[in-house]
């Protein structure tokens, strides 16, 4: 019977990491040599697809596809909210098996931002199997009523139209037309964008807030009316100098105090006067 000194030991157990090194050594030499075989392919497969060699991008193509190599897995979408997965995924229409090559990114950002929520989109190739699709989407601030309800974000772009039992929050803005719009685009954009720079001036002052709008009407000629969510009250504003009008609109509430309950109609189009008027009295 042979003795194990401390010494002997030692030995066996440094024998047996040495062992588990050089078995660790080899499974990660395999898996490098893998990844770079299957790189390798990938990079020949690209440069030949370029390279416009029809007869062996075919035949690299197929060893890819037998293989599952470069083929789409997976696809990642970032940045949606309103926007489903899957409706994205649909709008890039890829086929099965298909590789990443084949992706024509520039088409696919252009049907993915065709989706109505969709600002912006990016497309990218993340290798060996994945599709990364990273969108902005458009904030609605509002609604325009032509005909029917459509959404427009702060750019005023009307990009959605409201579903039938859709509940929405938001101030609505009249007076516009789908044949006045066709009929005169420019002038349809500049009352929507005027109406879009009240609403921010509104929004800068929490007591208007407090107020809430209901209804933004677009008038070319009168100008933009708004109509108040709790008090109900009008509000005409005129074309121009909206945060100018509305602090001298505060400064009448203020000095009315309750008595600006009573009031049905404050006009503002003026300027510097306020003519506000009790039902059928006007002061």
């Amino acid at each position: 019977m042979v003795a194990v000194t401390p010494k002997n030991k030692l030995s066996n157990i440094n024998r047996e990491l040495k062992k588990g090194r050089k078995k660790k050594k080899k499974r990660a030499y395999g898996a490098l040599l893998a990844r770079t075989g299957v790189a390798l392919l990938i990079v020949i497969a690209g440069v030949l697809i370029w390279t416009r060699m029809p007869l062996m991008s075919i035949f690299i193509r197929q060893q890819l596809i037998q293989q599952g190599i470069g083929t789409i897995k997976e696809v990642v979408v970032q940045g949606n909210y309103h926007t489903a997965k899957e409706g994205i995924v649909q709008q890039l229409d890829l086929e099965p098996g298909m590789l990443l090559f084949d992706v024509d990114l520039v088409d696919k950002q252009v049907a993915v931002e065709s989706l109505p929520y969709v600002k912006t989109a990016q497309l990218s190739r993340q290798w060996p199997d994945r599709l990364l699709v990273s969108v902005t989407e458009r904030v609605p601030v509002a609604i325009v009523n032509l005909e029917k309800l459509y959404y427009v974000d702060a750019d005023g772009q009307i990009f959605k139209r409201i579903d039938p039992g859709e509940e929405v929050d938001l101030p609505v803005f009249t007076g516009l037309s789908v044949a006045q719009l066709q009929k005169n685009p420019e002038q349809g954009r500049a009352l929507l964008d005027l109406g879009l720079k009240l609403l921010a001036c509104w929004q800068e002052n929490d007591a208007y807030g407090q107020e809430g709008i209901a209804e933004i009407h677009l008038d070319n000629a009168f100008g933009l009316t708004v109509f108040t969510r709790r008090h109900i009250w009008q509000l005409r504003l005129g074309l121009e100098e909206f945060r100018l009008k509305l602090n001298h609109w505060q400064k009448v509430l203020n000095y009315l105090g309750k008595e600006a309950e009573r009031v049905s109609s404050f006009d503002c189009s003026a300027g510097y006067s306020v003519v506000i008027r009790y039902g059928d009295a006007s002061h």
